[in-house]
């Protein structure tokens, strides 16, 4: 048949990602056995979780009102089992790669003096934990004489299959927010410490807009050279599963494109000419002396109408008087836009060029996929179905969620999409109406690729 090529192609797919994800969860266990073991060892895990609207309450006026959006990035160390929450609110930052970064970089460098090697795992964010700003800020902390790690590891779970233990702290905390009511901030925090019913409470640190770093800058000064390695090949961020810092390699990085142990390291050199590598005691020590500059220098203003949206709550007493200060003080700006924090953000370091190609070539082969469905009426077997569904459809849609324009109606993409998900294969094969709705998504995803952003 026309299309085999096409089945087979993805079989191979699924299976590299079938490899890929048992080898991250391989690791993943194996530096939580040898953190638990030698005491110069630790690994955590760590995400953002979803964002936390405040107002929180059962009130139906508060679901139609504008809400202030509180952030909870997590830590989590499994050799203690030990939860850090750092906690902040849409005034004080936002949640790029400079937040998060901060965040990891205090917890870093509040470690013991004793753990020498730090692993960490996270999910394959862009905008969060994979991008030179995140590289920047851990090659200037690992020759810090005031930390004593030698070794920091950056470990990044498969797409869509990123089985952290971190995400066990946000479920706790889910689970606790369900039949309360929080209504500022620092209410958040005081919910988080209390969420874990069981073994210590979570250690909460509050974040305020002086405590964010510009780690882009830093990036600016440090991150001459991303894209070639020693070698002369070219650096595919997107495909990055492994980075390492090393104290004895000032401006270097070490990465891999899997967490295989039997996979060589590759070398990338990010000084490029503004520091000669030649001396390498020289180079450590003016990366240890960067000085870090702050991010904001005063609180960030909320929209005039989302304030507006909260201070009639509070006329309204759904929000308690008690609070009323909380939100007259909240900082506006009439040029300040609302937004809904649908996605993770992406930094404009984010390989494009790859990300499209990628887009594109899994636009294809979702064509010829349909293609071969109608041809042979509507039928597949229910385990190519499986493949299809696991890899292709998986991969498209993060690349979708990546680029998708402000104007596009991404509620109504993902109906017709979950339809696909929602009926699967009947009797071991797909139906027309898999077809049509098959036909509807790839054609909402041409029309888009055709329009400009």
């Amino acid at each position: 048949m026309a299309g085999d090529g096409t089945f087979e192609e993805i079989e191979v797919s699924y299976l590299k990602v079938e490899t890929r994800e048992k080898q991250a969860i391989d690791m993943k266990a194996a530096d939580k056995l040898k953190a638990e073991k030698e005491p110069s060892f630790e690994t955590i895990s760590f995400d953002l979780q979803a964002v936390l609207t405040t107002p929180h309450a059962g009130d139906a006026q508060i679901y139609y009102k504008r809400k202030l959006s509180v952030y909870n990035f997590t830590i989590y160390k499994p050799s203690t089992k030990d939860g850090y929450c750092y906690v902040w609110d849409e005034t004080e930052g936002g949640r790029g790669s400079c937040e998060i970064g901060t965040c990891l970089l205090e917890f870093v460098q509040g470690l013991p003096k004793h753990v020498t090697h730090l692993s960490t795992f996270s999910d394959t964010c862009g905008g969060q934990n994979r991008n030179q700003f995140i590289v920047a800020a851990l090659l200037q902390t690992v020759q810090r004489s005031d930390v004593g790690l030698n070794i920091i590891d950056l470990k990044y779970m498969e797409r869509g299959h990123s089985f952290l233990e971190v995400d066990s702290m946000h479920a706790c905390i889910e689970r606790e927010k369900k039949h309360r009511q929080v209504y500022t901030t620092g209410g958040w925090q005081l919910l988080i410490s209390m969420a874990r019913k069981e073994g210590k409470p979570y250690i909460v640190r509050a974040m305020d807009h002086g405590d964010f770093c510009d780690l882009k800058s830093l990036a600016g000064t440090m991150v001459k050279n991303k894209t070639k390695n020693s070698g002369g090949e070219a650096v595919s961020w997107l495909r990055l599963k492994w980075l390492r810092f090393e104290r004895s390699m000032p401006n270097q990085i070490k990465y891999k494109y899997s967490l295989s142990e039997d996979e060589e390291f590759k070398v990338l050199d990010c000084s490029g000419n503004w520091q000669p590598m030649s001396d390498v005691t020289n180079a450590a020590d003016v990366l240890a002396k960067l000085k870090l500059a702050k991010l904001y220098s005063d609180r960030l203003p909320i929209s005039a109408a989302k304030k507006k949206d909260l201070m009639k709550l509070v006329d309204d007493k759904v929000i308690p008087s008690d609070y009323r200060s909380f939100y007259e003080n909240l900082p506006t700006s009439s040029s300040a836009a609302d937004f809904l924090p649908m996605r993770d953000i992406q930094d404009p370091d984010t390989d494009e060029e790859s990300t499209d190609g990628l887009l594109q070539s899994n636009i294809q082969i979702l064509a010829n996929m349909s293609t071969n469905m109608q041809s042979s009426n509507g039928k597949m077997f229910a385990s190519t179905w499986h493949i299809f569904k696991s890899a292709e459809l998986t991969l498209l849609l993060n690349c979708f969620y990546l680029y998708y324009p402000l104007s596009f109606n991404w509620h109504q993409f993902s109906v017709d999409f979950g339809a696909v998900y929602l009926y699967g294969p009947v009797s071991g094969g797909v139906s027309y109406l898999h077809c049509f709705i098959l036909d509807l998504f790839l054609s909402k995803c041409h029309a888009w690729c055709s329009a400009p952003l």
